[in-house]
């Protein structure tokens, strides 16, 4: 009898080890964080940018064309093209941070960081392609990014936290 409730204990543990969270990684947090922090603030920069060249592109003085083209080159991919190298090592950082630290979610984070990957820098239609094709970006074009590219970050802390207790219970 002892020995069935023992092994009914060790049962009942392991399955609630295997329903748990992941340990909190503060690391990985901070790491997601300053992507989503680093990826708006710039996507919100560019649009700042698009206003102002729209506004000031009907203005006649030397002064507004002036600030126009210098709008222009703020907000080309070439200004932008190191913003684009360091979401690429942010990803790679986080990555590997959480490839070190394994657990029930690691496949869907590797998946869910492929996928952000992909609409941020390396797809055809990424923000980077796009940004390299068109020079500079329409309210509206990052305006539909700024929104699917914070979904992607968010459910990247989602993934993180809750993938091993849905794919475990």
């Amino acid at each position: 009898m002892f020995r069935a409730a023992k092994q009914a204990a060790l049962f009942v543990g392991l399955v609630v080890a295997a329903c748990s969270a992941p340990p909190y990684d503060e690391q990985t947090d901070r790491l997601i964080s300053g992507l989503q922090s680093d990826v708006d603030g710039q996507i919100v920069m560019l649009i700042s940018l698009d206003h102002k060249i729209a506004e000031l592109s009907a203005a006649a003085s030397e002064a507004s064309r002036k600030a126009v083209a210098d709008a222009k080159a703020k907000a080309g991919y070439e200004a932008n093209a190191a913003f684009y190298d360091k979401i690429d090592s942010q990803i790679t950082s986080l990555r590997l941070r959480i490839d070190a630290l394994p657990n029930e979610a690691t496949a869907n984070l590797d998946r869910s960081l492929d996928e952000l990957r992909a609409n941020l820098l390396s797809d055809q239609g990424s923000l980077r392609s796009v940004h390299q094709q068109q020079g500079i970006l329409s309210e509206p074009y990052l305006l539909s990014e700024r929104k699917l590219l914070n979904a992607q970050l968010k459910g990247l802390g989602f993934v993180r936290l809750y993938a091993p207790v849905f794919s475990n219970a």
